[in-house]
């Protein structure tokens, strides 16, 4: 038994954030920009719209008063201009997005408007008090910020930049991710099960987990316990990566090699055994500018350790926010719990209730439970040598969908 003393999860987090720093800003074109983090602040190179236009399928007119009946001057459509000017009692059948002609002071709908072909002429039933015009500037004027740096962007942002013509920001990116899971016994899902064999759940445990976050795994591969081959992906994947995770082989059995690969590949390490529970047997490493993480291998230990710990490296990493949020809520339903030495998270289920949230214990059997786990939306944190009270601090797993 290793004599190590165990890390608590305050001190690892201290670790990674010294040993941390955002990835180099870069230019990304827009279909690759979704979810990275401005690096500058973008302001509006002109005015938004650029021109007034209509707002409405209809007739574009120059008000004359006591008359509701106009002639019509032709029609202007989107994209297209009309250079004549409006006078009093004119008006042109005009299409949505199109622009306002010189002239112009309202736009009717065509829901209101009965035209005559005889004399081209249009009667109204009433002039409506919306004028149904986007007048030029009226979302910025040239110059104003639209995006703060350090701004996630969302899908809405991409179509702002499209608008502008921004179509390469300078961004933080996405982390380069690669994906190893190793284990003699393990086989894909798809595959029968032999004697001792059991299913790989981590590979997509560990994919999905990083999409909820907006992340994206590079590669991913599967290995069993050969010394060889786990060294050798290591070599391969510390060249193109910016983050290794290797599941399983955390521990100090016969067979969990991992660190000690990565050890002789020239990674450091920071911290192999955590005072947390599950999750344990965590390495963390780095060299030059990769980190690596070697998660035990049980699917509980690897879902507390990838929100408590990889996530908030890869968060920095693309300049997010890292910081761990914690809900309070009131436990629904009580566990004969006895306080544990080490920091415990139990997987629970987080509701909203009209003003305060709620959360519901699953029953947890091992870290192996993949059971109670798929049930599972949060963390329910329980410090060290304390007992389980109401309200609970509570870690929400996928996203920021329960804050």
């Amino acid at each position: 038994m290793s004599t190590q003393p165990l890390t608590s999860l305050v001190d690892a987090l201290a670790v990674i954030r010294t040993l941390s720093e955002p990835l180099a800003e870069i230019k990304l074109p827009l279909t690759y920009a979704l979810h990275s983090v401005l690096a500058q602040p973008v302001t509006a190179p002109e005015d938004i719209p650029p021109f007034s236009r209509s707002a409405m399928d209809g007739y574009a007119l120059n008000e004359k008063k006591d008359t509701l009946t106009y002639s019509i001057q032709g029609e202007v459509h989107a994209g297209e201009t009309h250079r004549t000017p409006l006078k009093a009692g004119q008006c042109i059948r005009i299409a949505t997005g199109a622009p306002i002609p010189a002239g112009t002071n309202r736009v009717i709908p065509k829901e209101l408007a009965q035209e005559s072909g005889e004399d081209q002429s249009v009667t109204f039933d009433h002039l409506p008090e919306p004028r149904f015009i986007r007048h030029a500037a009226e979302d910025a004027h040239a110059g104003d910020t639209l995006l703060a740096a350090r701004n996630p962007l969302t899908a809405g942002d991409l179509s702002l930049l499209a608008t502008i013509g921004a179509t390469s920001p300078v961004v933080f990116p996405l982390p380069v991710i690669a994906h190893l899971t190793t284990g003699d016994e393990l086989v894909a899902p798809e595959e029968t099960l032999g004697p001792g064999q059991i299913r790989d759940s981590n590979s997509i445990l560990v994919r999905s987990f990083l999409q909820s976050h907006h992340l994206l795994l590079q590669h991913q591969s599967r290995s069993s316990d050969n010394s060889s081959d786990i060294s050798q992906w290591i070599e391969e994947q510390s060249e193109e990566s910016d983050v290794l995770l290797i599941s399983g082989g955390a521990s100090v059995g016969p067979r969990d090699f991992p660190p000690q690969l990565l050890q002789q590949a020239g990674f450091s390490c920071e911290f192999s055994r955590l005072n947390l529970r599950p999750g344990k047997p965590v390495f963390f490493g780095k060299r030059k500018d990769t980190y690596a993480f070697v998660l035990p291998g049980n699917p509980g230990s690897h879902l507390t350790v990838l929100r408590l710990l990889v996530l908030p490296l890869l968060q920095i990493l693309c300049s997010r926010k890292n910081a761990i949020p914690r809900i309070q809520a009131q436990v629904e339903n009580s566990q004969t719990y006895s306080p544990n030495s080490r920091h415990t998270f139990l997987p629970g289920r987080l509701e909203r209730m009209e003003n305060e949230y709620h959360v519901s214990l699953n029953t947890w059997r091992s870290s192996g439970d993949v059971v109670s786990l798929s049930r599972a939306n949060c963390l329910v944190e329980i410090p060290s040598d304390t007992e389980l009270s109401s309200p609970a601090n509570c870690i929400p797993l996928f996203g920021d969908s329960l804050i």
